[in-house]
């Protein structure tokens, strides 16, 4: 695994202008930065990072190696700067810090850590902004900064890159913007509609997980489970207690059980988020706000179009990785969706990964990103940097 610069390192290397900007409904303000490479010469490309589903800032704190590789968009970052092109990066609405911020080191907060970033780093009142619409309208007030200030800022060409709901904010920008950058990656996106993928992290892949332990005929035994649970994806997010079949045994009758029950949790689930109205926060009755109910209630929507088919005949290019163990993703299905709707996408394509995640590392969802994704990330952005419009 590679070696990373720490944040303050980081920006005592690379040439750094900060941000602030006001959001369109006027209910924030977003802050981040623009870095530069150590030598570069004006006109250089720009990618702007969007990241996924949570309480982040610009640095995007997703992995669990406690190294600086676990920053996911600081160590993109190093690689991308290194590689000759500009990083412009943000903090979500209402977020300041991260959970390994110093003020967290003391004493009196080792055993409550998250409690205390809440109260420090999370603004409860602007996370209660966050909606589906906010979170796109925020990546085109800062792509619209980009492209308004390429000048002033020394930039050519603005490249989007999101991962996780980042991905899926980029996809409805460019839909409901018609902005057309010079090209987008990303990293483990909705591809299908956000209620295929609620009931897919609901109990689908419970049960799609207990099929793929190897058995015999239509029975899965408890050996079965204790000799296959360390290789299913499952091991990675739940404990094994959660599948242990008491009887002896499940078969194929209970699996079909597991999948009424699931849909009828699904249905009430769905009765209960619509229940609230769209500017009530999510989670109802919690001691912190991370959004607004309206976010919540998009994963329980009747409308079941794949949110991919918002980058239909996109005329720039648009690369696409999936990592075949995510667990947030059935990418078996939204690769096959891909590959029998190609010729929507004529200038998309999409990698299924062997062996990676949700962020492109061993781990099942989290990251820091292997070494060789790493690379593969960095190349695509070469290529389409170099590209012509």
């Amino acid at each position: 695994m590679k070696d990373y610069l720490s944040i303050n390192e980081f920006n005592n290397l690379y040439r750094t202008e900060l941000f602030s900007l006001q959001t369109k409904d006027s209910k924030a303000c977003l802050h981040g930065q623009i870095n530069w490479p150590t030598s570069s010469e004006k006109g250089i490309p720009v990618v702007l990072m969007c990241p996924g589903s949570g309480l982040h800032n610009r640095d995007y704190l997703i992995g669990e190696s406690n190294t600086n590789n676990d920053f996911v968009f600081l160590a993109l970052a190093q690689e991308l700067l290194n590689s000759g092109i500009a990083v412009a990066r943000y903090d979500c609405r209402g977020v300041s810090s991260h959970r390994r911020d110093a003020l967290l080191d003391e004493p009196e907060f080792i055993l409550k850590k998250d409690l205390v970033f809440r109260e420090r780093f999370v603004d409860s009142d602007i996370r209660c902004t966050v909606t589906p619409l906010s979170q796109y309208d925020d990546i085109f007030t800062i792509y619209e900064f980009l492209i308004q200030n390429s000048e002033i800022l020394g930039i050519s060409k603005v490249i989007l890159l999101g991962h996780s709901e980042g991905g899926l904010n980029i996809s409805r920008v460019i839909k409901n913007y018609k902005i057309n950058p010079h090209g987008v990656i990303l990293i483990s996106p909705p591809v299908l509609s956000l209620t295929d993928i609620m009931r897919w992290q609901l109990y689908e892949r419970y049960i799609k997980w207990l099929k793929m332990i190897p058995h015999s005929s239509s029975v899965i035994t408890f050996e079965d489970i204790k000799n296959g649970y360390g290789k299913s994806p499952q091991a990675f997010i739940d404990n094994i207690s959660k599948i242990i079949p008491y009887k002896g045994f499940w078969n194929y009758n209970d699996l079909d059980n597991f999948l009424e029950e699931g849909i009828v949790s699904f249905e009430n689930q769905k009765a209960a988020a619509l229940s609230h109205s769209d500017d009530e926060p999510w989670p109802a009755q919690a001691p912190f706000t991370q959004y607004s109910y309206s976010w919540w209630k998009q994963s329980f929507s009747d409308d079941t179009a794949p949110e991919f088919f918002n980058l239909k005949n996109t005329t720039f290019p648009v690369s696409v990785f999936l990592g075949e163990i995510d667990t947030q993703l059935d990418n078996e299905k939204q690769y096959s969706f891909y590959v029998e709707n190609k010729r929507f996408f004529p200038n998309v394509e999409i990698s299924l990964l062997a062996g990676v995640g949700h962020t492109l590392g061993l781990h099942a969802l989290m990251g820091p990103v292997t070494d060789e994704c790493m690379d593969k990330i960095v190349s695509s952005v070469l290529q389409i940097s170099c590209a012509e419009e």
